[in-house]
């Protein structure tokens, strides 16, 4: 079913209307719109990240990259009135400064290549979106950055990856959020085209529940025509244990099941995708996460399992950010039949004199992973994979930096002989430095 543009703006203005009494007679963001002009910001941000890749025993796949890029996003304030107008103006640059990435070491999603395979010296994207609110619900078409756990956007590289399409945010009843979308296009990190995502029509609808300070709910479900169907449930709790420490529990899900027709296209070229065509057509992976925080330090514990017949599969058309689960760093941990335990602790500095200072570090196993191939032979059914992070952050909270970042990333990943065409045996180094700028 396809929405077009004229539909899109009859349904905001629909869901918009219901609204209209309660803007008349309670107060509301749009009650307390200050204004197009006079709410409007203008932020960005100036990235320089290198890469360097070593493949252990895969001579030649060796990879070491350095680039650049610059994002700027204008978002107006809203007109004032009953029903308040608004608009988002999004344009981003990249520019390789080094290095080339080789496509037999993967697509790492940091250069942009063109239709022959070589690679860009420079790329950019861009667009718009325009916006409607009133009382508190918004609806927002063209151009976003959506930040569901079945839809969101991944900026872990020069610039970020965005989608086309239209997306009410509702907040009419206290502590809760609601979104309903529908998106089109979505362009990669990576890529020139805005439609690189080759998305063909995407719902999602859901919404996070948040009735106290120490307990959450979320709830969302999408259908990515010809792609998949997938739903995703949160459970987040805080416990205080003393005035300065608290313990949290948080359990994340996702259930997927694919369609036949796109299992069938992407089987042989996706390493992590195990089993014949036929067979990989559903997941289910979880994850529980318990940490202990007190004063500077906060202490994880971590178990994630994957079962189905395909493992958990994402980054297609559904962005690279849906991965809301307890043990990603480089690795996911998403293979099939694959779980995982983990541990990690977490120090900020500033509590001993250092404001902006901390280092992560985590140790992440897993295990029972099929690599079974139903259409060549038995490869495994107990296959491992392992990895050492260690991330050092710096923030400048003053003097002549302030407020540039600096972010020093390493990962150690090593995985069974049957796994390794998913990373391979990897010890992977990133250094990041952003300046985030203010127009307005």
């Amino acid at each position: 079913m396809q929405i077009t543009k004229i539909a899109w703006l009859h349904c905001g203005a629909t869901v918009l209307s219901l609204f209209t009494p309660i803007q008349l007679l309670i107060a509301s963001e749009q009650h307390d719109s200050p204004g197009f002009t006079e709410g409007s910001q203008w932020n960005g941000i100036v990235r320089t990240s290198s890469m360097n890749r070593n493949y252990h025993h895969r001579p030649g796949h060796d990879v070491v990259l350095t680039g650049a890029g610059v994002q700027s996003l204008f978002e107006s304030g809203f007109t004032q009135g009953t029903v308040g107008v608004g608009i988002n103006l999004f344009a981003a640059s990249a520019l390789k400064l080094e290095g080339e990435s080789r496509p037999e070491s993967g697509n790492l999603g940091f250069i942009a290549r063109k239709a022959d395979g070589t690679e860009h010296t420079t790329w950019s994207n861009g667009g718009v979106a325009v916006k409607i609110r009133a009382s508190d619900t918004t609806f927002t078409y063209g151009t976003q950055f959506p930040s569901l756990p079945v839809l969101a956007y991944y900026d872990d590289r020069l610039i970020p990856e965005s989608f086309v399409g239209g997306l009410i945010t509702s907040k009419e009843i206290d502590h809760l959020v609601l979104h309903l979308g529908h998106f089109t296009k979505e362009q990669y990190v990576d890529a020139v085209k805005s439609d690189s995502g080759r998305l063909k029509s995407a719902w999602v609808y859901g919404g996070t529940y948040k009735p106290s300070d120490s307990i959450r709910f979320s709830l969302y479900d999408s259908h990515f025509k010809d792609y998949l169907k997938r739903q995703y449930v949160n459970i987040n709790y805080q416990a205080p244990v003393s005035p300065h420490s608290a313990l949290t529990l948080d359990f994340n899900a996702y259930r997927t099941r694919y369609a036949s027709a796109w299992v069938g296209q992407h089987h042989a070229d996706n390493p992590s995708m195990s089993g014949s065509p036929d067979s990989g057509k559903e997941n289910t992976i979880w994850s529980l996460a318990a940490t202990y925080a007190t004063g500077a330090h906060a202490w994880t514990l971590t178990y994630q399992e994957s079962t189905g017949s395909a493992p958990y599969l994402y980054g297609y058309s559904e962005g690279g950010g849906t991965i809301y689960l307890a043990n990603p760093h480089m690795s996911d941990f998403i293979g099939k039949g694959e779980r995982s335990v983990g541990a990690q602790y977490q120090l900020d500095a500033s509590r001993y004199g250092v404001p902006g200072l901390s280092w992560t570090t985590a140790y992440i196993y897993g295990y029972g992973i099929d690599t079974h191939d139903g259409t060549t032979g038995t490869l495994d059914r107990a296959a491992h994979e392992r990895e050492l992070f260690n991330q050092i952050k710096y923030i400048a909270k003053c003097g002549a930096l302030q407020p540039v970042s600096l972010t020093l990333r390493n990962s150690i990943y090593r995985s069974s002989n049957s796994y390794n065409r998913y990373l391979g045996d990897v010890n992977q180094w990133r250094f990041i430095v952003e300046y985030p700028f203010s127009l307005l």
